[in-house]
């Protein structure tokens, strides 16, 4: 008895430090202004490009067309940008010069991103923004500050693991907060999936 509640404990003591993590990061100091005016390829124009600098939210999200756990996540994404398409601007970001135009058309068209999806070349946003892995997002207020970063929900517990549903939305939680003006509750989410690599 005294073996389990012992146990029971560690494992509430460990929780708690797990939220705590959750919680307490702060978000990356980096704004949207610093990010527009950055060159990314368009694969369908064959030209580079800004991204769009409206007066909604935005949200960059970096992809992999070979990361499965970017597949995985393009109907999530896809389902965001469907409910928030008045209040939120998507922009997909590939790092690296390692995927040909067609692959990137092809990645878009099989998936159904209703959203530009651009390459980072040269890893300059991807490095400023401190990109890690594919999937992972940055949010922005329409002020153009960043507001969440991270992982989208907690569906995948580590690479090659998800849980059958996820059951915490950190990104949609942070989206419907940002849009009716209250602060964001969980700015940073660690977020599991490819690395981004270097070329």
């Amino acid at each position: 008895m005294l073996c389990w509640l012992r146990n029971k404990v560690i494992r509430i003591l460990l929780l708690c430090c797990l939220v705590n993590v959750i919680h307490a990061q702060p978000p990356r100091d980096i704004s949207f202004s610093s990010v527009a005016p950055i060159k990314l390829w368009d694969a369908w124009k064959k030209q580079e490009t800004t991204i769009n600098n409206s007066t909604k939210m935005k949200l960059l999200v970096l992809l992999s067309p070979e990361c499965p756990m970017s597949v995985n996540y393009t109907l999530t994404l896809n389902q965001i940008n469907e409910k928030f398409r008045e209040q939120l601007d998507i922009t997909g970001i590939i790092p690296g010069r390692t995927w040909k135009d067609e692959t990137v058309i092809r990645f878009s068209s099989d998936h159904k991103l209703e959203y530009p999806l651009l390459v980072d070349k040269e890893l300059w946003i991807t490095r400023m923004i401190k990109g890690e892995v594919t999937p992972e997002v940055f949010l922005f207020n329409a002020e153009g500050e960043l507001v969440y970063s991270g992982a989208i929900d907690n569906w995948l517990t580590e690479l090659g693991k998800k849980k059958q549903k996820p059951d915490a939305f950190y990104l949609r939680d942070a989206i419907e907060a940002t849009q009716t003006g209250m602060p964001v509750r969980v700015k940073y989410v660690k977020a599991q999936g490819c690395l981004v690599n270097d070329y």
